[in-house]
């Protein structure tokens, strides 16, 4: 992998941290780095401290090493360090957060700022400004537990959290567990006809049971008290702790399809595993193989086509060693011509084209929408983005973009925290940090993995233990410690899905036949309930707004006056052009084939690219300059300073002349120019337009200038009349293969 990115000349955002901390620390660098930071850095602010990884924690501990050592740079002013973080929130050690090294640097600053005599200010953050009171309750019962305290709390911390929403209604169920049964569904099992006597798997029933409590808020118009209006869909968000967990999500997702409960998604996807996405990879394979048959079924039985099992088995039927495809024309007419076209457009068109073509061309988007739901639309769409960005970076072809699909997952995240949609959000834990709802279920509260690692690191020694049996004493006291940590984050991440929740709090689980782990979220919550009670609840005490009912709202449009009017003639051409291009064709180039021409055309190209800079070079560093820029094989154009120290000229190549400067504007006959002034110089009474014409011969006389020539500083002069009305405005044209300059009068 260094490999590549070295190649590739890139770095990625681990290697940017390391290369900061590296040069922040080598003895060679670090003072003079850190003398030249200590000089322009005042104030330092850190958002998220909690998620700050230790070789991060390092840049900014050796950044303010000199602020708070004696007076420092500037005794003149005060130099702070402001780190917003809650160790309780702290659920990226994946991505290199470490707790212990944010509280190891809050006794760090603590002292160091101590020791400076200047002040220091740790202040608790339990105030909640998000949830009321039952649910704060609830998050205060499982503190107060010992096995809810670790890797939350410190030793000597108060865990209490108080409401700022005082006297606002709010609701806590914990629900039981739906047990598992004999004779469940396995997850992923095929429904055959074996199967068909199976019972629902428990995280099947229990996803009934939420889609139908939701419903009934729904349909009940139930009340959310503190807000005193009904609830709506996007009130209600379930957090899971793993996507994958007996299937749980998509257990989730049918029952509320089913329920017809409006669903905003799930926040990260696979898009080559969603259902709409693998119907559109088989139609591309159909079409880059017809005789592929299991690709064919596939595509007539996605919502394409949408044909029934009897109309897929009569085709497959009695067909003896022929293709499905062979088939169509006599039992299918209507679908081969639609798939026949699809075969020569794929044939011509690249595969952005083609899908696009497809989806919105032939409509077939809608009958996806139809069958599928209205989230696939952003399945869809991340789909073409996907095609056209492919086509950016590889060779295009059908085949390519296919394979290109198949070969990895392509994770796709997408942003539900959008008030405008009105529908039920399902997020991982990881992914709802940040955001809140009013209604939280967490579903699957009753789960806890504990999965050993193989390979275990003795500091910089990595250590793989195939078996149980291989593990030495010192093996055992590190995976002792990596499952402490894993119980802390465990327990942190709980705390995260607690304080999602603003007004009310589901806690469920459902049983896998297999033991539960000890002190899983459910167990611990439910240990930390009042006895007795499977529910919390806080008063509406303070006054609430008048109830509303919401209708939907019929908004009568006028048609404005312009609607029923012809639309005027767009101006002529509706883009702008080219002031070498408004009426008259630009002389023809000299061909460049012939060897001689082929280094006049270079010479007078380059000649080009030195006039931009040669003006502001010093006069006694000119000749050099060019010398250095002239490619090998070329004479150097000494005749370039000749022309430039020309008296007479001199003011055009002046040190305060203006090189490419892109004017737009409208000429006085109407015409939209958009174009770019090899030169311009403005003095008190005149201005000055050079426009270099490079590999073109001059004329012998001024007067054969070409009139195309003539017409592109012609409409210059116009658009510039428009700023220097009070000047006089002069154009010449400088021929670069002879460094000829003519004046046009």
């Amino acid at each position: 992998l260094d490999e590549l990115k070295e190649n590739a000349g890139v770095l990625d955002y681990t290697d940017l941290i390391l290369k900061t901390r590296s040069l922040l620390e080598e003895k060679d660098m670090a003072s003079w780095v850190l003398y030249k930071l200590d000089g322009g850095i005042d104030h330092i602010l850190l958002d998220e401290a909690q998620d700050t990884s230790p070789e991060q924690w390092a840049i900014i501990r050796a950044i303010c090493e000199e602020f708070f050592a004696g007076e420092g740079r500037k005794a003149d002013k005060i130099r702070t360090m402001f780190a917003v973080g809650d160790k309780k929130q702290s659920i990226y050690r994946f991505q290199g957060a470490d707790a212990d090294e944010f509280e190891r640097m809050r006794l760090f600053f603590t002292k160091k700022i101590t020791a400076s005599q200047n002040e220091f200010k740790d202040i608790p953050l339990n105030i909640s400004f998000r949830s009321t009171q039952a649910v704060l309750d609830m998050v205060n019962f499982w503190l107060r537990s010992e096995e809810g305290r670790q890797g939350v709390l410190r030793t000597d911390e108060d865990g209490t959290h108080f409401a700022f929403r005082e006297g606002q209604a709010g609701l806590v169920e914990i629900w039981p567990i739906e047990p598992y049964e004999k004779n469940e569904k396995q997850e992923d099992a095929w429904d055959t006809n074996s199967q068909t006597n199976l019972k629902p798997s428990s995280a099947s029933r229990l996803s009934l049971k939420i889609a139908e409590r939701i419903d009934n808020m729904l349909t009940n118009k139930e009340i959310l008290v503190s807000q005193n209006r009904p609830i709506r869909p996007s009130d209600i968000m379930i957090l899971v702790r793993s996507r994958n967990r007996q299937n749980i999500v998509s257990e989730l997702v049918r029952a509320l399809k089913k329920k017809n409960i409006p669903l905003a998604g799930v926040d990260r996807l696979i898009l080559n595993q969603h259902i709409a996405i693998m119907d559109l990879i088989s139609l591309g394979s159909f079409l880059l193989l017809p005789e592929d048959d299991l690709s064919l079924a596939e595509v007539l039985k996605s919502p394409l086509f949408d044909i029934s099992e009897n109309d897929l088995f009569d085709l497959s039927v009695n067909r003896n060693s022929n293709s499905l495809w062979s088939q169509l024309p006599i039992k299918q007419p209507r679908i081969y011509e639609i798939l026949k076209m699809m075969l020569a457009k794929a044939d011509t068109m690249p595969p952005f084209e083609f899908y696009a073509y497809i989806l919105d061309v032939l409509k077939f988007r809608e009958k996806f929408l139809t069958r599928l739901g209205s989230e696939t639309n952003e399945m869809l769409d991340e789909f073409l983005n996907l095609a056209l960005n492919f086509e950016r970076n590889h060779s295009v072809s059908l085949e390519g973009f296919l394979q290109y699909l198949k070969k990895d997952d392509i994770e796709i995240q997408r942003d539900l925290d959008n008030s405008e949609i009105n529908a039920v959000r399902i997020m991982t834990v990881h992914g709802s940090k940040g955001l809140q709802s009013n209604i939280v279920f967490l579903p699957d509260a009753y789960s806890k993995t504990s999965n050993p690692p193989d390979i275990i690191w003795n500091k910089d020694i990595p250590i793989w233990i195939p078996k149980a049996d291989f593990r030495t004493e010192q093996c055992k006291m590190i995976l002792n410690r990596i499952a402490r940590a894993d119980d802390e984050e465990y327990n942190r991440l709980l705390y995260v899905a607690l304080t999602r929740a603003q007004d009310r709090l589901y806690i469920c689980g459902f049983e896998t036949g297999k033991k539960a782990a000890l002190n899983n979220w459910y167990d611990m919550l439910r240990h930390s309930f009042p006895q007795n009670t499977v529910k919390i609840e806080s008063a509406q005490t303070v006054p609430t707004k008048e109830v509303i009912e919401e209708k939907e709202e019929i908004h009568t449009i006028i048609k404005p006056d312009w609607f029923d009017k012809e639309a005027l003639q767009e101006p002529t051409p509706s883009k702008p052009l080219s002031p070498s291009k408004l009426s008259q064709e630009e002389p023809s180039a000299p061909s460049p084939l012939t060897p001689a021409q082929e280094k006049a055309m270079q010479r007078g190209t380059f000649i080009h690219k030195v006039l931009q800079f040669l003006p502001q070079v010093p006069e006694n560093e000119r000749s050099e300059f060019i010398s250095r820029l002239t490619p090998k094989g070329m004479d150097m154009p000494l005749e370039l300073i000749e022309l430039i120290e020309n008296k007479s000229i001199k003011a055009l190549f002046g040190s305060d002349s203006l090189p490419e400067i892109p004017v737009i504007g409208t000429t006085s006959d109407g015409k939209v120019v958009s174009g770019q002034i090899d030169r311009l110089v403005v003095t008190e009474n005149e201005v000055l337009i050079i426009d270099y014409k490079t590999n073109r011969y001059p004329p012998t006389d001024e007067k054969d200038i070409p009139k195309a020539y003539i017409e592109q500083m012609n409409a210059y002069k116009d658009l510039l009349k428009n700023i220097f009305n009070d000047k006089t405005i002069k154009c010449f044209l400088l021929w670069t293969t002879t460094l000829t300059l003519m004046e046009i009068k």
